[in-house]
């Protein structure tokens, strides 16, 4: 039978190797965001490149004008593929360092149920970080229970849902960052459509 001490330096481990997990998490993450946005930046450059450019002489050249054009929403067109791709890839990474703190998190709680109350200063602070969503206020009692969290108590409180934080790097950060990439592309091809027309109807009868 361990003694307390025991689970202590136990769970001193597992919060180290959470401390370093959460580590590579935020260095994916700053890769993710710098990829993106370094992507979503030369989108908007060639964008506004392709807005000034053929603009001014599309009445002398305007199959010059459709070619310079096309050129560039094919460029866009990779940009946006090339986007999409990094983000599927990176995304997975960073769910795979989540999953892999949640599970350091969850082994924490389980060697704390082996402590007393006044030393589960993780759990307590699992429980108080959860306290405002409205699915885990049944987790939130004034006291913590003797035996400890476990069951299906412990998979809400570790595993239900996603916290803001994660929700808005995760998940709306680089939904909105697709939007506008997926616009940036729409508004090139919409360009090349208009400068397209112009040419057409400017052929001979």
């Amino acid at each position: 039978m361990k003694d307390s001490a025991s689970f202590v330096e136990q769970r001193d481990f597992l919060l180290a190797a959470a401390a370093w997990q959460e580590t590579l998490l935020q260095s994916y993450r700053s890769l993710h965001v710098t990829i993106q946005g370094f992507l979503i930046a030369t989108s908007s450059a060639v964008l506004a490149v392709q807005l000034t450019g053929p603009i001014q002489d599309q009445s002398a050249r305007p199959l010059a004008a459709v070619l310079f054009n096309v050129i560039f929403t094919a460029i866009l067109a990779f940009l946006f593929w090339l986007q999409r791709k990094t983000a599927f890839e990176l995304k997975g990474v960073v769910e795979s360092r989540a999953s892999d703190i949640t599970h350091w998190h969850r082994e924490i709680i389980l060697v704390e149920n082996e402590l007393v109350s006044s030393q589960r200063a993780f759990t307590y602070f699992k429980m108080w970080q959860h306290a405002h969503r409205a699915d885990v206020e049944h987790l939130l009692p004034g006291d913590l229970p003797e035996q400890g969290v476990s069951g299906e108590a412990l998979d809400e409180l570790i595993g239900k849902g996603l916290g803001h934080t994660r929700r808005v790097l995760d998940v709306n950060l680089f939904e909105r960052i697709h939007v506008l990439s997926q616009g940036t592309l729409l508004a090139s091809a919409a360009i090349t459509s208009w400068f397209t027309v112009v040419w057409w109807r400017s052929l001979p009868a």
